[in-house]
């Protein structure tokens, strides 16, 4: 795991270290965030409403506002599941996925 990056790196190398992080998490403690986060009450948790402020923050509202929410729902623990045990992806693939992923929209947002 990359080392967390604080106010001051830039932010998509904020973005990748919380994907990073987040994927993490999602490993080691899947059946404990899938008991926490269910259905739609993972929305109105203190949880999400911290990472969509982090992302929305990272993002310095550069982006339109659903892009936020798009960006947290690979995050969701059945989405993480579905990757690792269905598809077969490890967590490094996943990771890297998202890597891609916040470079992409890191992109598109620095060049408005």
């Amino acid at each position: 795991m990359h080392p967390p990056l604080g106010p001051g790196a830039p932010a998509v190398d904020r973005l990748v270290a919380f994907f990073r992080a987040s994927v993490d998490l999602l490993d080691r403690q899947l059946h404990l965030v899938l008991g926490a986060e269910t259905g739609r009450a993972r929305f109105r948790g203190e949880i999400y409403a911290f990472r969509r402020r982090h992302v929305e923050d990272l993002l310095a509202g550069a982006a339109p506002a659903a892009v936020v929410d798009a960006l947290l729902a690979p995050l969701a623990p059945e989405v993480y599941e579905y990757q690792r045990d269905v598809r077969g992806l490890t967590s490094a693939e996943i990771a890297d996925g998202l890597t891609w992923l916040a470079r992409r929209v890191s992109d598109q947002v620095t060049d408005r």
